[in-house]
């Protein structure tokens, strides 16, 4: 099992999540440019099972 990070380059991080056996497993979870977090999906060996969006603005801070 492995840990998976992702950033943009601004340095923030876009995606956090996990492999096991190739396979996205857990709660990932994927952020805009400006940190906010805008969808978590949880997966079971690499398919998803719940999918959460999160309403927010892509406004400019």
């Amino acid at each position: 099992m492995g840990k998976y990070l992702e950033y943009f380059d601004n340095g923030n991080l876009r995606t956090i999540g996990k492999y096991s056996n190739g396979k996205e497993v857990g709660v990932w979870k994927y952020y805009s440019p400006n940190g906010i977090l805008t969808l978590k999906r949880k997966y079971r060996k690499g398919k998803i099972i719940v999918n959460t969006i999160y309403n927010i603005s892509w406004g400019s801070e």
